[in-house]
């Protein structure tokens, strides 16, 4: 029984999305007698330190003609600076709708559907996982699907398809065998949809050759590191730091704020009214393992998320890394409680979850004091966690395939691998 898989971002290419999209087929791979993968050929945003899938994968390069092919070169930096993070996509969709600007496009989904079927045809019994976003690889598995009684289709989701209509997502969904997301906040968003989603929750994916180990910094550093979006808040976390400071609590010249990631100018007009810019430290856009380092060395891992009607659930890839390292973690939710968060950061001694609209900046303070003096002490204390894996959680999939396969009695009956 052969899995074919369509990922639009797929390792090495760097993004959280790549990450998750690799695991999965990863650890599904000993379940399967085959393994196929489609994915966008992305040259110019390949990350040297990212996985590389086995030789056991095929990888296959899908063209694709939309914003991306618009965003090489001088044209990125300009995208960066003025634009937030896909208003660029949205503005092409809009003006140009039907020509498929949108992640993907429709010559993605067509040359897609075309090696897609050359993978099917030979196939007693097929798995297809597509996952969003974009909705470009579950319209591919959605034709597969249309096409041929022997194919099964998993439809993952690590975001809320935000401006796809409802109906139109329930005509999707509706020839989905399974549908996994990655929160049970997405999930009960997804469930008017598709009753049966399941939680298939993120974990740590190791890096190549990943051997980080953490020494004494120069500075006490807080550390944020990925994308930026409207929906975050960090003026809590910038009055706690500056009244520490004006009171003589930190020393601005051994603590640092840190940001590396792409939107560095958001960055800082969020910080603009910050009193004491010598704190201010950006990295830009590095990889995954420079990245992950920061995070082992940092005096505190700082969470953004948000939490409203509709979009509830937000864990990020980033959150199982920052679980991951250990380090003294805040997280910081605009808008209302988050149960998952909280339920995740309740047991933990060395994290701190606090409500921009809350007034927390008593406890904010409390924390990273509690922090910094430990640093400065060099009483620094790590607890990582080590149970959140990937080889864990995919048997929550395995077991669904199993129960809704015609083959199931076919499924390799091997662990699963231990992680990479």
């Amino acid at each position: 029984m052969k899995l074919i898989s369509l990922c639009f971002f797929f390792s090495p290419q760097g993004s959280a999305g790549s990450l998750r999209n690799y695991a999965v087929v990863t650890y599904l791979r000993p379940f399967f007698e085959e393994v196929w993968v489609g994915t966008a050929a992305f040259p110019h945003v390949l990350d040297a330190s990212a996985p590389v899938a086995s030789s056991e994968i095929k990888v296959s390069g899908i063209p694709h003609l939309d914003y991306h092919c618009l965003l090489r070169g001088s044209l990125a930096r300009v995208n960066r600076r003025y634009f937030w993070p896909g208003r660029l996509r949205r503005l092409l969709s809009a003006c140009f709708p039907g020509l498929g600007f949108s992640e993907g496009g429709w010559w993605y989904i067509l040359r897609g559907y075309q090696l897609a079927c050359r993978q099917v045809r030979q196939e007693e019994e097929c798995w297809v996982y597509s996952s969003f976003r974009p909705m470009a690889d579950h319209w591919i598995a959605f034709l597969l699907k249309l096409r041929y009684k022997n194919v099964r289709w998993i439809a993952d989701f690590r975001d809320y398809p935000v401006g796809v209509r409802g109906g139109l997502l329930r005509l999707l969904l509706r020839r989905a065998d399974i549908v996994t997301t990655v929160s049970n906040g997405l999930a009960t968003a997804l469930r008017p949809f598709y009753p049966g989603v399941e939680v298939l929750t993120n974990a740590y994916c190791p890096l190549v050759g990943e051997k980080r180990m953490s020494v004494k910094q120069e500075h006490f550093t807080l550390v944020y590191t990925g994308s930026l979006y409207p929906q975050q808040e960090v003026s809590p976390l910038r009055e706690a730091l500056a009244s520490l400071v004006a009171e003589g609590l930190l020393d601005p010249e051994r603590v640092r704020v840190v940001y590396a990631g792409k939107d560095g100018r958001i960055w800082d007009d969020w910080w603009k009214d910050f009193p004491y810019r010598e704190m201010m430290v950006q990295h830009g856009l590095l990889t995954l393992a420079a990245a992950r380092q920061l995070q082992a060395d940092a005096g505190i891992n700082v969470l953004l998320s948000w939490c409203g009607e509709g979009q509830r659930g937000i864990l990020t890839s980033k959150l199982y890394e920052y679980l991951y390292v250990g380090k003294p973690l805040l997280g910081l939710v605009r808008g209302d409680p988050d149960p998952e968060l909280e339920a995740i950061f309740g047991p933990l001694g060395h994290a701190y979850l606090a409500y921009a609209h809350e007034g927390h900046i008593r406890g904010l303070r409390y924390f990273i004091l509690k922090a910094y003096q430990a640093w400065l002490c060099g009483r620094e204390e790590c607890y990582p966690d080590l149970s959140r894996t990937w080889s864990h959680n995919i048997l929550t999939l395995v077991q669904q395939i199993k129960s809704k396969s015609h083959e199931a009695g076919t499924l390799a009956e091997q662990l699963v691998p231990q992680p990479l």
